[in-house]
């Protein structure tokens, strides 16, 4: 009996040895109550305790934990009805806190990010909704901060994960989706014609410029080269007048009309039913004779 009774004692003294000893890991705290009030925080390492006195109420995991919850139904501005999931990272900053301020954060946590979600989702409409995830984080991200804050949780980053809009709203959006793509289509196609016309238009414009421009040059130079043939033809029959003045001397006046007659003399015969009308001067053959040998004189002088 007293063997039993020894090994029962050694039992017991082995026991609160083992009770006496904590070990807390690394990223981990334990809040310790004595007589079912807090007493303190172990920190990582080896600590010492009252055994059966000092009792770990609470293990707080100090690393980064992430918590999500199921797809919720929301409304939005325009009363649209959207299902809406999010992810939450959070870490604990004071594991006190955390064991005294709430009774179950995880649970708090979600309730707190559904609650915010709808009075989010419910000042926006549902463009602003499926277009604006960053302006809903960070809405979440500030009111977590602010009320986490006192369970001594630090909110890292909240991600709306997806937002689904109900069947009969995803359809109507789909229809829009075709509609506003093939008038997007329609405008670019007019779009395209117009400024194919414009520039049809502009080309037609500089091609009847040049082309104008063109003519009026080749105008101006067919003119000038009309301007100067007839200036060297006048010179030369200025000159050709000055010639025959001078070869005819005295009877200069009248042997110049009898020239011209007789320059004229062939076309005034070529039509019919002409009548000829001959100068005296050219009634005798001897007349023109002698005007001849007096040119071809002249010419050889």
């Amino acid at each position: 009996m007293k063997i039993f009774i020894s090994i029962l004692f050694l039992v017991f003294i082995i026991i609160t040895l083992i009770k006496t000893v904590r070990i807390v890991r690394q990223s981990e705290e334990y809040v310790i109550e004595r007589f079912g009030r807090y007493s303190r925080t172990l920190k990582s390492g080896l600590n010492i305790v009252l055994p059966y006195i000092d009792v770990v109420s609470f293990k707080a995991d100090l690393r980064e934990q992430v918590h999500t919850f199921e797809a919720q139904p929301m409304i939005t501005k325009d009363n649209a009805t959207v299902n809406i999931n999010a992810v939450t990272y959070y870490r604990i900053i004071d594991s006190t806190k955390v064991c005294y301020s709430v009774s179950d954060f995880e649970s708090a946590i979600s309730q707190l990010i559904i609650t915010t979600l709808r009075n989010v989702v419910g000042e926006l409409e549902l463009d602003e909704t499926l277009s604006s995830r960053n302006l809903v984080n960070n809405k979440l991200q500030s009111v977590l901060d602010e009320v986490t804050f006192h369970w001594g949780i630090k909110v890292t980053r909240v991600e709306v994960k997806e937002i689904t809009p109900s069947e009969e709203i995803a359809e109507a959006m789909s229809k829009q989706m075709v509609a506003e793509r093939t008038k997007r289509a329609e405008i670019l196609t007019a779009e395209g014609q117009k400024q194919a016309a414009i520039l049809k238009a502009e080309g037609e414009k500089q091609a009847a410029i040049l082309s104008a421009e063109g003519q009026k040059e080749a105008n101006i130079l067919i003119s000038k080269g009309q301007a100067e043939s007839a200036i060297i033809k006048a010179e030369a029959e200025k000159r050709a007048m000055e010639l025959l003045m001078y070869a005819f001397k005295n009877h200069s006046q009248e042997s110049l009309i009898l020239l011209k007659y007789l320059e004229m003399f062939p076309k005034l015969a070529e039509g019919k039913g002409v009548t000829v009308v001959v100068p005296d001067q050219l009634s005798n053959i001897v007349n023109i004779g002698s005007i001849a040998s007096k040119v071809f004189n002249s010419k050889n002088d």
